[in-house]
Parts: C-alpha cells; sequence; structure tokens
C-alpha cells in the first residue's frame, strides 16, 4: 500500500486477470473514470514498448485523476521498467503530481520507489 498525502490512509490496490484495478473510496472517487485510468496503468505494467507509450499519454491527459493510482502503482510494481514509465508520466503531469511525489519521497520505506519519486521531481524542476 501507498501512502496519500491528503489523508492519513492508504489507497487499496490489488490485480485481477485484466490488470491493476484501483479501488474506489470515498477519498479518491471523482467521478473520473477510474477503470480507463486503470487499464492504461495494466498497460504500462504488463504491455509492449507502443502500449506502454500510448498509456503514459493517456494518462497524462487525465492529469490530476491519474497522480493517486500512478503513485499506488509506483509503490505496487517491482518491474524498474515500470517503475520508469509510471515516474515519466508523472513528471509529464507536472506540477501538480509535485505534493504527493513529495509525500511519498519523505514517508515511504523502499528506496526505490524514492528513487524514481526523486526522478520524476527533478524533471518536473522540483
Amino acid at each position: 500500500m501507498c501512502p496519500r498525502s491528503d489523508k492519513q490512509g492508504y489507497t487499496e490496490i490489488y490485480r485481477d486477470k485484466q490488470g491493476l484495478i484501483i479501488k474506489k473510496d470515498e477519498y479518491n472517487y471523482t467521478g473520473i473514470s477510474m477503470s480507463t485510468i486503470s487499464e492504461n496503468i495494466g498497460s504500462i505494467i504488463n504491455g509492449d514498448l507502443q502500449a506502454r507509450r500510448a498509456a503514459v499519454k493517456e494518462l497524462v491527459a487525465f492529469g490530476d485523476e491519474a497522480i493517486e493510482p500512478l503513485i499506488a502503482a509506483l509503490c505496487e510494481t517491482e518491474e524498474n521498467d515500470v517503475r520508469w514509465y509510471i515516474a515519466g508520466a508523472l513528471a509529464r503531469i507536472g506540477e501538480p503530481a509535485v505534493p504527493q511525489l513529495t509525500y511519498t519521497l519523505k514517508v515511504y520505506p523502499d528506496d526505490d520507489v524514492k528513487r524514481y519519486c526523486a526522478a520524476a521531481l527533478g524533471e518536473i524542476g522540483e
């Protein structure tokens, strides 16, 4: 589980046969189709190079709404190539991702996750 900067809670995530599913709760549901965001994150996790690039582009278009699910996926995966694409998407979202990236960098215990958060922040210019 990954920390959230806006609440003292966590975003619950789990996998099914189609890939990564983000659990909706009263804190993160805003009316945007989380399944579409989840499907794109699943394409980053399970897709080929072309699918990953397309998924990043779509996730960036979601902007703020994709930040929390991307952070959750960054914390959940152990594959560095997947983390690289996720960090790239967060960097391309830009300034709105800074608070969540900074918070995760400070509190999440995994050094690899911290490294990718720092890389995304560096790309943004923070």
